[in-house]
């Protein structure tokens, strides 16, 4: 036997075989795990969305004392005062799609400032504030983007209800 350096072509054919298969896999499975990524991306930032909206209720409009609800093509304000004398108010922005509560050091709902932005919930399509049977419902309806496969997204839409007890209420 001589004492050959090197690889034979048999040796090169399989290795480049052997690359191309782990390659040919590697990128069957890609868009598949970029998709589910993706998904799931989608699903955290709506669900955190509805988590902070949830916060927003449960700490602030639990048992308010006044609240004055102004429904404007533009945008849609829930304003309200809360037992230990604080003014807040829960803009919706149709422009932006979402929802700002801001708290006021104002001393009326009527001449409300927006001194201090205390959260912003995105992805919202609407807002709404209805009366049945003496029960006070906000109505948020948050927007959902979904991908499938190819690329494509699909809009979805999620309505979420609050129940407020409301003490007194101004429409305005």
């Amino acid at each position: 036997m001589k004492n050959e350096k090197g690889i034979t072509m048999i040796e090169l054919l399989a290795a480049i075989t052997i690359f191309f298969v782990v390659m040919g896999v590697g990128f069957a499975i890609f868009p598949a795990t970029n998709l589910f990524f993706n998904q799931t991306q989608e699903e955290f930032a709506t669900k955190s969305d509805q988590v902070l909206m949830n916060t927003i209720v449960t700490e602030y409009l639990s048992s308010p004392t006044i609240i004055n609800y102004d429904e404007r093509s533009s945008e849609k304000e829930l304003k309200f005062t809360t037992f230990d004398q604080k003014n807040y108010s829960l803009l919706f922005d149709v422009d932006k799609k979402s929802i700002a509560l801001y708290q006021s050091n104002s001393i009326s709902l009527d001449s409300m400032t927006y001194d201090h932005l205390i959260s912003t919930v995105e992805n919202i399509s609407d807002m709404n504030l209805t009366s049945q049977n003496g029960i006070y419902k906000l109505s948020v309806t948050y927007k959902m983007v979904k991908s499938n496969i190819d690329g494509e997204e699909t809009v979805s839409e999620e309505k979420l209800d609050y129940s407020i007890k409301i003490f007194e209420m101004r429409k305005g």
